[in-house]
């Protein structure tokens, strides 16, 4: 030891995480009541010393060059990035405080992200800049009254509105995606505006105060409906321009839980609430009476979701409480089908739970009342909570409260596509199906509901201080928000769950933070957080797989020149490589003739292997050769397009839906991602001009002076080129009038006799 060195921390504080920079010398210290200090070696001397509150810092972290500090809280969810010379945040994000309520997706963008000038110049807001005109936005809501808007592909928080002061229950962004607005327990309905980013509409129920569960918006954006917990069970209609209440529809004899616009142009103003009574009823808000008349729709169990297809074809999906959903047609009031989720669902087991969830467990099989039935072995008591659409209308994902898995179904067969698991983490309670024994103390009490922590002395102490607060804030029978007990806190609920506009994201809303998937379009696509090499785009995934559709004949064909019939085989097969190597070969002029000879069925790889070719980590910085191809797409294959995007069946398109829903391709979504490709490249591009700006001016003007500089030296040469001549010209004349004087001499000389 060359030396020792020692500091006073800061009362009652324990050092519980730190970090060394060996090049800058500096050492990074976080104490248990959230404060951290910066000193520097080796003579420990206190740079900087800042507090994040009374909660411990679980981890703390020095950047490459000792200029930046990483500092994280797990109690409040809080992280940090600090510039400490200049004393400035980098970074600072913070979650939802007891869980995340709700979430929902942007429908296409802010508005904010719409404005070239925001896109185009320096002065644009960071979620501006990071993201440009196809940034996905996602909205969350929490138990702590907090709505938090991030960015979808970055991850990050850039506004928070705090205004609700109790859990906000749900979330709904207005079909222009230029406001979000919230239902809260606090008895308010409140809109945000997304350009500057403030509550500028407040509704209230005319009936006093009462806390609303759900809320939904028009396909018009002009109305806003909310359901109100207890009392009349109405539900309530306001008019988001003035702000006044226009309807209360009552007509249910239990809560309300859900809502939901038609997107159907022919039924602009038709309105479905799921209640507790099991009925659905179905609201016309247009057709001119007062209250409407609602038509019932009975169903078999209480309605705890209800979700429009976004197609337009009047269909509605409905989560009841003995585990189904439902299809209706609201327009023919007919059940057109139906998923029954019981076997899907695997809720989890909790740790409190003396004895499994199933019904007639260990009879033996025989005959009468004894003899086996379907339901034997099946826990019965459990629930879809939450529905959402894809915006094709293929899928529906479904999420249910107590369950750890959420389901993806294919809405044309009613079974099954694809299960997700959401965690496998078995520090939380609900996680396994199937509890172990050997876990559990003589008293039949599971081991994990007990502190039996094995950590030294100091930490043991800041637990305990953990545990003290806990228990003083906890109150009896309250298993969400801020009163809840350690041991609830540990539990997994899901709440909430929504797809992205282009869906190829979903997002589910737990009371351990919102899970947010990549979903693969169908076409071997990767998602956002798919990778070149090795990743999704690798995956051998062809389209029409023949014996002439091989990757000899896609090389053959470009030997010979036809690269017509090598784009074709090429998309046939989408094999990324060959694809590209054969659009690489088509020449700018031919572009017209290979896309017109692509056919319908091979569009959807066409739009995805483009916006791939966009994107600037897989793709190449041909941005004008790309556009090329946009343009000749879109002028060429418009009508195709949007006829296989309304999902009609026409002569042009053939067989191509069948082809397209087999292998699961979303025309619409790979059309949304082909846009957000190009905004993206296009705010890039604006940017680095923008930012060129001033440099091509001053260039500019520095060679305008040079310019004028040189002509200025050019004229004033010409003139001294053109004084040169005139003074040669009078020389000569001189000359030749003294060889003419001279001459003239001679001959009066040679004339006059000589005298002698």
């Amino acid at each position: 030891v060359e030396s020792k060195a020692s500091c006073q921390q800061p009362a009652q504080n324990k050092v519980t995480r730190c970090d060394f920079d060996a090049t800058s010398n500096l050492l990074a210290v976080g104490f248990s009541l959230g404060v951290f200090m910066l000193f520097e070696m080796p003579g420990l001397q206190a740079l900087q010393t800042l507090s994040l509150g009374r909660d411990p810092l679980d981890s703390v972290a020095l950047g490459a060059k000792g200029d930046w500090l990483a500092i994280g809280s797990a109690a409040v969810g809080q992280l940090l990035v600090w510039e400490w010379r200049s004393e400035t945040y980098v970074l600072k994000q913070q979650g939802h405080h007891w869980g995340v309520r709700c979430v929902a997706f942007s429908p296409g963008g802010a508005p904010s992200m719409k404005r070239g000038k925001a896109l185009s110049t320096n002065e644009a807001r960071p979620e501006d800049r990071s993201s440009g005109l196809g940034g996905r936005l996602m909205a969350t809501g929490g138990y702590d009254g907090k709505i938090k808007l991030f960015n979808a592909q970055s991850g990050l928080c850039f506004v928070t509105f705090a205004e609700h002061t109790a859990p906000v229950n749900a979330l709904c962004f207005t079909p222009q995606g230029n406001a979000v607005v919230s239902a809260s327990r606090d008895g308010s309905v409140r809109a945000f505006d997304l350009l500057r980013y403030r509550n500028f509409r407040t509704f209230a129920s005319p009936d006093g105060l009462c806390q609303f569960s759900s809320v939904a918006v028009d396909s018009g954006g002009e109305i806003i409906a909310a359901s109100a917990t207890g009392g009349k069970y109405a539900v309530y209609v306001w008019s988001i321009q003035t702000g006044n209440i226009l309807e209360v529809l009552t007509g249910h004899s239990s809560h309300v839980q859900s809502l939901h616009f038609s997107p159907s142009s022919s039924h602009p103003g038709q309105l479905v609430s799921g209640s507790w009574d099991s009925t659905l009823l179905v609201w016309d808000l247009y057709a001119g009476t007062k209250g409407g008349a609602a038509e019932t729709l009975q169903c078999p169990s209480g309605v705890l979701c209800v979700s429009f297809d976004p197609r337009g074809n009047d269909l509605c999906a409905a989560a009841v409480l003995s585990g189904q959903i439902l299809f209706w047609n609201v327009t023919t009031a007919q059940n057109v089908g139906s998923i029954e989720g019981l076997r899907d669902i695997q809720s989890g087991r909790q740790w409190g739970d003396m004895f499994a969830a199933t019904h007639q467990r260990g009879l033996k099989p025989g005959k009468g009342m004894r003899a086996r039935k379907p339901s034997d072995g099946l826990h019965l008591n459990q629930h879809f909570s939450a529905i959402a659409y894809a915006r094709s209308g293929e899928l529906l994902l479904a999420a249910s409260q107590r369950s750890p898995h959420v389901a993806l179904y294919d809405t044309g067969a009613y079974t099954l596509a694809a299960r997700v698991t959401l965690t496998t983490n078995r520090s939380l309670s609900g996680v396994q199906v199937l509890l172990n024994s050997k876990n559990m103390t003589e008293a039949g009490a599971a081991w994990q509901q007990y502190d039996i922590t094995d950590s030294e002395a100091e930490d043991q102490e800041i637990e305990k201080r953990r545990a003290q607060r806990r228990q003083a804030e906890a109150l009896p029978g309250v298993s969400v928000g801020e009163a809840k007990d350690a041991y609830t806190e540990k539990e997994l609920r899901v709440w909430d769950a929504a797809f992205s506009a282009d869906s190829t994201q979903f997002a589910v809303a737990t009371t351990h933070g919102v899970f947010v998937y990549s979903a693969d379009t169908g076409m071997g696509s990767p998602g956002a957080s798919g990778s070149l090499c090795g990743g999704e785009v690798s995956r051998f995934v062809p389209q029409m797989l023949t014996k002439a559709v091989s990757a000899p004949a896609v090389l053959k064909a470009l030997e010979a020149g036809d690269l017509s019939k090598a784009m074709i085989l090429a998309l046939a097969l989408n094999d990324y490589g060959l694809l590209r190597k054969a659009y690489q070969r088509v020449p700018v002029k031919d572009i017209p003739v290979v896309i017109a000879s692509v056919g319908s069925p091979l569009l959807p790889a066409l739009l995805w292997f483009l916006s791939l070719e966009l994107k600037p980590v897989s793709g190449t910085p041909h941005y004008q050769f790309h556009i090329h191809w946009v343009s000749a797409l879109i002028d060429l294959h418009f009508k195709t397009l949007l006829e296989l995007t309304a999902g009609k069946s026409t002569a042009r398109t053939g067989s191509t839906l069948e082809a397209a829903a087999s292998a699961r391709s979303d025309v619409s979504g790979l059309c949304l991602q082909l846009l957000v490709e190009l905004s993206q490249r296009h705010s890039a591009m604006a940017k680095m001009f923008e930012s060129n700006t001033y440099l091509l001016r001053f260039l500019g003007s520095a060679l305008s002076k040079q310019t004028s500089e040189l002509m200025a030296k050019q004229q004033l040469e010409l003139a001294v080129q053109k004084k040169r001549p005139a003074a040669g010209a009078r020389e000569e004349e001189a000359a030749e009038d003294e060889e003419d004087a001279e001459a003239a001499g001679a001959k009066e000389k040679a004339q006059t006799p000589e005298v002698r």
